[in-house]
């Protein structure tokens, strides 16, 4: 991040960000700012009111309103019979009091002028484009989920997620209603991943998902080696450098998997759609036909024991861990014992999760809504695409050449590049962090897992989840400053590049200010300032041309501290101190 002033502009209105200790100094010169403008106002409402009270010296030289309330207060006691008195001091008072009032604000809220928009401040994208950062983002997303999101309630978002139905044919899920759905609503580009745009310039999306444990009946077989025998589990066929296989996943006998301790593995084939249509270059496997989807993507996780133990039974229909203990070989050939431990009941257990997304303009089109279709997520960018003056042939070769058209279209493609580009789903984040992404992990010590819940593959799912929204946002700020090496995208063009410089990201390190509150608050108070200073010349100039208000100008004179002074001097014989200057 550069360190240098940027302008940064939100909603119409722009904010100079500067570093922390320049930013605290400039909120302590504005307060010291508006406490010098306050005098000066005194100075100008003294002026303005003191022909309409009879005791002009007392608006001549108090020094300021608190001490013209007190040197008022006692004038209008003593003469409290008065009603012509009373009457023009309250009015002069509760002019003052109004003074003191609005400055006394206008001093605690000139810090508004920075912390109005909170610790938002304007990312300098140096060095913009699309690279393989996939690791790093995910890494940090899932720390980032880690320290900040609850595993309990699964980032906050659907209190209802784990009662969902079967997302496939119901033949095919172990359960057909407690499975997990989330939606993540509808999320701001503005609001929620910073960047900077007018409110009918945005782009809205929402991603949702839902998972069910797979049956294994009826869709394994097992297949006879030399080696230990293998469970092949037909969820699909896929393309292998051996030809086309009618499995997804081969998987060794549970008892092969406990010959030695080590950690368990989650293994993941995707299926994604493009035009409504498996898209056979992106895609691991052609799923069966009741898990086939045309209008999402679909995934499937497998999850081994892998010599990872377990002190007690589990129903978790994912984990599928046995009720009866089993006599398990701990150590190496030779210092070895036999334990009791509870180990899984197959060799692999399958989860499948179908995953859409749909996004929406801010600038919805008169009869529609402008929402594309919630679908796979290469269907709902393209059907979304007409929203922002871009189409389906126009859209995808903007997208390989990093090379948009102008305005929307370009607006559009930079944000739906950072979800196409790099794979930060489900599938990606397994893909790269494998069983650590589950929250089951944190309680492994050695080959020895710790107690778990029921619903553990549903935790273990939301925060998966978690991970994949903070990459969401992660990713935005990432690619502003990438290695200098080859892009997968490079973008250079002018429109492309002033996208690259309307990130916002949450700093406390810099101050952004208000530039119209800035310029606002120093225009009028340097005007009060300059009014204040130009009051009497302008008076004497007036006096002494035309002859205007000639009584009020020699007795506002007269009345100034050093001129009742001189009067005092010449009165008792001590000489003349100075002349009246008129």
């Amino acid at each position: 991040m550069a360190s240098r002033k940027i302008l940064l502009r939100v909603l119409g209105a722009y904010y100079l960000t500067l570093p922390r200790r320049d930013a605290d100094l400039l909120i302590a010169f504005t307060a010291v700012f508006i406490a010098f403008v306050s005098s000066r106002t005194w100075r100008i409402l003294c002026f303005a009111l003191h022909r309409l009270c009879s005791t002009p010296a007392i608006l001549r030289n108090s020094s300021s309103p608190e001490n013209g309330i007190h040197l008022f207060i006692k004038p209008l006691w003593a003469n409290q019979s008065t009603k012509k008195y009373f009457r023009v001091l309250s009015s002069a008072i509760i002019g003052i009091l109004c003074v003191i009032t609005s400055f006394t604000v206008s001093g605690g809220f000139s810090s508004q002028i920075s912390t109005r928009i909170g610790d938002e401040v304007l990312v300098s994208g140096q060095n913009c484009g699309v690279f393989n950062l996939q690791v790093k983002i995910i890494n940090d997303a899932a720390n980032y989920a880690h320290q900040c999101y609850s595993a309990a309630d699964g980032g906050r978002v659907g209190c209802d997620r784990f009662k969902a139905t079967c997302p496939f044919s119901s033949s095919i899920c172990r359960d057909g209603s407690a499975n997990l759905r989330i939606n993540s609503g509808y999320r701001d580009s503005h609001t929620d991943l910073g960047l900077n745009a007018p409110s009918n310039q945005r782009v809205l999306w929402r991603n949702v998902i839902q998972c069910s444990p797979l049956k294994t009946k009826g869709f394994t077989s097992q297949r006879t080696t030399t080696a230990p025998n293998m469970t092949l589990y037909h969820y699909g066929s896929c393309e292998t450098s051996d030809g086309r296989l009618d499995y997804i996943h081969d998987a060794g006998s549970v008892r092969s998997q406990y010959l030695s301790i080590f950690s368990n593995l989650s293994m993941e084939c995707g299926s994604r759609i493009k035009d409504r249509i498996i898209e056979p270059d992106i895609s691991d496997f052609m799923p069966i036909g009741p898990l086939s989807q045309t209008d999402a993507d679909v995934y499937i996780f497998l999850l081994s024991g892998n010599g990872v133990v377990h002190e007690g039974p589990l129903s978790d229909d994912w984990y599928q861990i046995s009720p009866i203990p089993s006599n398990v070989v701990v150590g190496a050939a030779n210092a070895s014992f036999v334990t009791k431990a509870f180990l899984p009941l197959e060799p692999a257990s399958p989860l499948g999760c179908v995953d859409q997304y749909q996004f929406c303009s801010t600038e919805y089109y008169e009869g529609t809504s402008g929402c594309g279709p919630l679908a796979s997520l290469r269907d709902a960018a393209v059907g979304a695409a007409p929203f922002f003056d871009t189409g389906h042939a126009d859209f995808w070769g903007n997208i390989q050449s990093g090379e948009p058209k102008e305005g929307r279209a370009a607006w559009f493609m930079y944000f739906v590049s950072r979800f196409l580009i790099i794979p930060l789903d489900l599938a990606g984040t397994f893909g790269k962090m494998g069983s650590a992404a589950l929250i089951s992990q944190r309680t492994i010590k050695g080959s020895y897992q710790g107690p778990l819940v029921p619903n553990q593959w549903q935790l273990d799912i939301s925060h998966v989840w978690n991970i994949t929204m903070a990459s969401r946002q992660a990713v935005f700020i990432d690619l502003l400053n990438v290695p200098k090496i080859q892009y997968w995208i490079n973008f250079t063009t002018p429109t492309l590049q002033a996208l690259c410089q309307n990130q916002k990201v949450r700093s406390a390190e810099y101050g952004p200010f208000s530039v119209f509150g800035f310029c606002f608050t120093f225009a009028v108070g340097s005007l009060a300032i300059l009014v204040s200073y130009l009051l009497e010349p302008v008076s004497t100039f007036l006096y002494r041309q035309c002859g205007q208000n000639q009584y009020a100008h020699l007795e506002w004179i007269t009345n100034a501290t050093l001129q009742l002074q001189r009067l005092a001097h010449e009165e008792i014989g001590l000489g003349t101190c100075f002349s009246l200057n008129t």
